[in-house]
């Protein structure tokens, strides 16, 4: 089998191609085929350089509307998720707290957010304004089943 070669009138250092999504930043890609057509809108790509140094969080109980809106939360760069936890607890007057979820505004999934999580940095998990967090209230006095 003979090895592949351009054809003279293509140059052999020719740029990778550019890709460009609807609403996120600019990739190269290495690969010559184009993006896949019909995978789903565009996802948004956050960079961890530009998270936010603060953000007024809004916190939720069971899903996200006006009737379940317990309050905000100020979010900065220094909070580990357990501080988001202990806030919501000291600042929105919620004691027991049986899971948390990160929500984003205009969609109904919801991101579990894990106990084993509580030591990572907050803000990476909230990187833009459209996000919010959802509680389910636990039982008082059983520690083992709240977050």
């Amino acid at each position: 089998m003979a090895p592949a070669v351009a054809p003279p009138d293509e140059p052999k250092d020719r740029a990778a191609p550019r890709l460009r999504f609807p609403g996120s930043v600019s990739l190269t890609s290495t690969s010559n085929q184009p993006p896949l057509a019909g995978r789903g809108p565009a996802r948004t790509l956050h960079s961890v350089e530009r998270l936010p140094v603060r953000l007024d969080l809004r916190v939720y109980r069971s899903k996200a509307c006006d009737e379940a809106w317990l309050g905000a939360v100020e979010v900065k760069t220094e909070h580990k998720l357990a501080d988001v936890v202990r806030m919501v607890r000291e600042q929105l007057g919620v004691r027991a707290i049986a899971s948390v979820c990160r929500g984003t505004d205009g969609d109904a999934l919801l991101v579990p957010l894990r106990k084993a999580q509580k030591d990572k940095p907050a803000m990476p998990y909230f990187p833009s304004s459209a996000h919010h967090l959802v509680i389910e209230l636990g039982v008082e006095g059983q520690a083992d089943a709240n977050w």
